[in-house]
């Protein structure tokens, strides 16, 4: 027995997918892709697929489940129902889908951890950890036991348990109820807590480079300097927030990272001790996402 159906994907007010159905999504085409070695600048990298891979699947992209069960009639015998699912989408739509799974931190490009914009050709990609802990819950859902690509994966990354953020089931906003944005700050925190600690705002030295998108997701926080003479201890700065938000948690742009960002600091949980004046003057801005 075959089941069909068809239904539109969701769409907020600005005119992107809901989480839900835009992690489906992601979560299809990473199982429907052939994951293989490429070989960039004499260095081979695993478990990758190329731009040109990701948007032809894309274009028509299909994931069938298969589910047994006794037959009614006939209990001796097992009745398979199988369920297909058809994404239909243009090129262009492919591209702009491809590129909000960059931003999501779902995946990124092996060469250059700073390219964020999805280029239309010769760029190779692979899935992040945070992108595999969504695959992973996935596989869960559908009945996907052992998928190779995913348990390959599971050996070369440090997993984690993403911070799952809680939405409104009829906009697709995030709920920013208090209790709701302390957990979400006890767990930055805790996550980052040898960084926050080890970390001095003194004045006169230059910032280093104070936040890291890589894999495995770790921050260094910036060290800066004399600022009239105070020395400010326990410091982070704004990108390390936001990087930790997107790379962590189930945000999946900046602007959802940047709203939770403002509200560690409308609920006083974090304040700021050296910013962009001029920005803050202008803006009004609580958060400034700034080295």
């Amino acid at each position: 027995m075959h089941q069909s159906s068809s239904r539109y994907l969701r769409m907020t007010e600005d005119k992107r997918l809901f989480a839900r159905d835009f992690m489906h999504l992601f979560s299809t085409l990473i199982v429907s892709l052939k994951l293989n070695s490429h070989r960039v600048h004499f260095m081979r990298y695993h478990h990758t697929f190329t731009s040109e891979e990701a948007i032809e699947k894309l274009v028509s992209l299909k994931f069938s489940q298969s589910n047994w069960m006794p037959d009614p009639k006939d209990t001796s015998r097992a009745v398979t129902t199988i369920t297909t699912t058809t994404f239909l989408m243009d090129e262009g739509m492919a591209h702009s889908v491809f590129q909000r799974f960059i931003d999501a931190r779902l995946v990124k490009a092996v060469h250059g951890s700073g390219i964020h914009i999805f280029p239309l050709k010769g760029s190779l990609y692979q899935i992040t950890p945070k992108g595999l802990s969504i695959l992973q819950g996935f596989c869960q859902r559908n009945g996907i036991e052992a998928h190779p690509m995913m348990l390959a994966m599971k050996s070369s990354y440090n997993i984690v348990q993403l911070m799952n953020m809680e939405r409104s089931w009829e906009t697709d906003k995030l709920e920013h109820g208090t209790t709701a944005i302390e957990v979400i700050f006890c767990r930055f925190v805790r996550n980052n807590e040898s960084e926050i600690r080890r970390d001095t705002l003194t004045s006169g030295e230059h910032s280093s480079n104070g936040h890291s998108d890589d894999l495995v997701g770790k921050h260094t926080a910036a060290k800066r300097g004399p600022q009239h003479g105070n020395v400010h201890s326990h410091t982070f700065n704004g990108a390390m927030v936001v990087d930790w938000l997107l790379n962590w948690s189930t945000t999946i742009d900046l602007q959802e990272a940047y709203s939770v960002a403002e509200l560690f600091v409308q609920y006083n949980l974090i304040m700021m001790v050296k910013g962009d004046r001029a920005l803050h003057d202008r803006a009004n801005v609580a958060f400034q996402p700034s080295k």
